[in-house]
């Protein structure tokens, strides 16, 4: 049972350009089969990414359309946490999974890596997040040990329409998670310090082991950030964003 559970966005938040800028794009094009909705073999994919950007290395950020990438910051973020066996990490996107393993292949990120990862890609995102979450908490409901603990739960997205039906109370129980959200433009979130707030939550899960989890205060206000998720239940059709948000076109639009 993770003690920290993650769920973040792709396109513009992992990476630094947005998912409608992303999938519009020349490149993204030329990775579809037929102009269609699936990608070309895996293979063929890769020697695109390379002929596009080179071989993976630091020099590729100075290529053109290099903020489609992983940002070097998320990189390092996704890599610790998957060294750490209490932290469960989700990402929630509206792109295809096949476009997010290929990208996380062409960065480096072993097979066994990227099987850990849970890609949750029906273009429904709290749809996803609720099911996901649901699973959890039949898992903390059956465990006698487990039933007065409770996840903490840390929500990324560009999209800040997104992040709140996300976050919403009707996602994520507040009986059984702890929550906090992080929105900002492409290319602003601070992942170091996001990775910092995490293994120090786990620390102090560690040092309190006779105490339920999430009664520290301190470290994991009830306040969630700016924004209170609590008063969120949007329907999933967000329309029209503001100019800094993406609109909501297609499964694929992020």
């Amino acid at each position: 049972m993770p003690k920290v559970v993650i769920y973040t966005d792709f396109d513009g938040t992992l990476t630094n350009r947005d998912g409608r800028k992303t999938i519009n794009s020349d490149f993204y094009q030329s990775l579809l089969q037929d102009r269609g909705m699936r990608l070309k073999p895996d293979e063929e994919v890769q020697s695109l990414f390379e002929e596009k950007f080179g071989e993976y290395s630091p020099e590729v950020y100075t290529k053109l359309d290099s903020d489609m990438l992983l940002s070097l910051e998320s990189i390092a973020f996704l890599k610790e946490l998957l060294q750490i066996d209490e932290v469960a990490i989700n990402i929630v996107t509206k792109n295809c999974k096949d476009y997010v393993v290929a990208l996380l292949t062409y960065h480096g990120f072993p097979e066994e890596n990227i099987d850990k990862i849970n890609i949750l890609d029906s273009g429904k995102k709290a749809k996803d997040v609720k099911a996901n979450a649901k699973d959890l908490t039949k898992a903390l409901k059956s465990s006698e040990e487990l039933r007065n603990t409770r996840i903490f739960a840390y929500l990324f997205d560009d999209t800040k329409s997104d992040l709140e039906e996300m976050s919403s109370s009707s996602c994520l129980d507040r009986e059984y998670f702890k929550v906090k959200t992080f929105s900002t433009t492409p290319g602003k979130f601070k992942w170091a310090e996001y990775l910092n707030t995490i293994k120090t939550q786990l620390s102090s899960i560690s040092e309190s082991k006779s105490r339920p989890l999430g009664i520290n205060q301190e470290l994991f206000p009830n306040e969630v950030g700016k924004d209170n998720p609590d008063s969120c239940n949007k329907s999933p059709d967000v329309g029209e964003a503001s100019s800094n948000l993406v609109k909501k076109e297609t499964k694929l639009d992020l």
